[in-house]
């Protein structure tokens, strides 16, 4: 199912073929069953690597410390797929210890 339907997710018009291999080698874990966990390098194209598996699987996270590459999933990616982005407490101004959070 995912081996058959993550291209389609691919934001890019143009897929690398590093981004392609391990996509679908991600995708053959998926149909197998399993999770996905990975930790890609600078400039290998992550960010559409992780939302196109995202958008493929329907439900994941995207898991990361930097604040500018959330910023970065934020730009590229806000309103689609149903992509939203959570940050740290330290992102939020609450109103008391247990207040509502803006």
């Amino acid at each position: 199912m995912y081996k058959e339907n993550w291209r389609r997710h691919f934001l890019p018009t143009e897929i690398r073929p590093h981004q392609e291999r391990a996509l679908e080698r991600m995708a053959g874990f998926l149909d197998e069953g399993n999770n996905v966990l990975s930790e890609l390098g600078t400039g290998v194209g992550k960010s559409h690597i992780a939302h196109c598996l995202a958008a493929t699987a329907g439900s994941s996270f995207i898991v990361t410390s930097d604040n500018q590459l959330v910023r970065q999933y934020e730009n590229d990616f806000d309103g689609v797929d149903g992509f939203c982005s959570i940050k740290g407490r330290s992102n939020y101004s609450c109103l008391g210890e247990y207040g509502d959070c803006e």
